[in-house]
């Protein structure tokens, strides 16, 4: 985590009403928000790289490959 956004989570949390207990359980919400938002940005790439991979496989298999298509010219 960055400077700016440590001290962003520090005064968020500083500033939220309640006790300890309640600023805790604001921290995990936090915590866990931002892991869940990287987890399905994560997820989201690693099926766009399947889907290109596939495709380039697909290309392939239907005789367009690259390196042979450089050998006829």
């Amino acid at each position: 985590m960055s400077a700016g956004m440590q001290a962003l989570f520090q005064a968020k949390l500083l500033a939220a009403r309640g006790d300890a207990q309640q600023k805790m359980e604001e921290a995990i919400a936090m915590i866990g928000t931002g892991a869940a938002v990287q987890g399905t940005f994560i997820f989201c790439f690693m099926v766009i790289f399947t889907l290109l991979l596939f495709m380039r496989s697909a290309a392939y298999h239907r005789g367009q490959s690259p390196w042979e298509n450089n050998k006829r010219r």
